[in-house]
């Protein structure tokens, strides 16, 4: 059977490529010692000497996911605390002011509020980094989000290592340019 061939937009690249640079980044990553290695892809950014947790307020309407999620951040233990949940945008500010999170993980599609007018007001009440976690896959949702200043952006349907990922490139964004 002939294998079917995919077109390609001009500057993107092919699944096979994506896979050889994983490997080629692989292969010249130094070797960490094993107490500072964990499950997260992005490996510089661990702190196996820190003082404290990254602080994690999550921000979801459905339970499922804020359980789901929850049980992400607590797997991450010792090197990261699930600081909170909140299920609207009054309850996230309330959180994000008393608690301080280091990173707030923020649904866009809160029930009848929009995530994207809560994002600038929850950055500037606690100074922590927002990854939106999101089931819109719209990418002129996704540049608006960025322009606001969410630090990251990830689908409800991506693989967790993606959200550990964006979580630890965006405390990783915050704490460089606070320093």
């Amino acid at each position: 059977r002939p294998v079917s061939r995919r077109r390609l937009r001009p500057g993107q690249r092919s699944h096979a490529w994506t896979h050889v640079r994983l490997i080629r980044r692989r292969r010249t990553a130094p070797r960490l010692p094993a107490t500072t290695r964990s499950l997260s892809p992005l490996r510089g950014l661990d702190r196996a000497d820190a003082k404290e947790p990254m602080k994690v307020l999550i921000v979801d309407d459905h339970e499922a996911v804020l359980n789901g999620v929850a049980r992400l951040v607590e797997s991450e233990a010792p090197r990261w605390q699930l600081a909170g949940l909140a299920r609207n945008g009054s309850e996230a500010l309330r959180l994000a002011h008393a608690l301080r999170p280091d990173v707030i993980v923020l649904d866009l599609c809160l029930a009848g509020e929009s995530g994207l007018d809560l994002l600038p007001e929850l950055a500037c009440t606690c100074g922590g980094a927002v990854v939106i976690l999101t089931s819109l896959a719209d990418a002129q949702m996704r540049a608006r989000a960025l322009r606001v200043g969410a630090h990251g952006y990830v689908s409800k349907l991506a693989p967790a290592a993606e959200l550990v990922a964006a979580i630890d490139a965006a405390y990783g964004a915050r704490s460089f340019s606070a320093g």
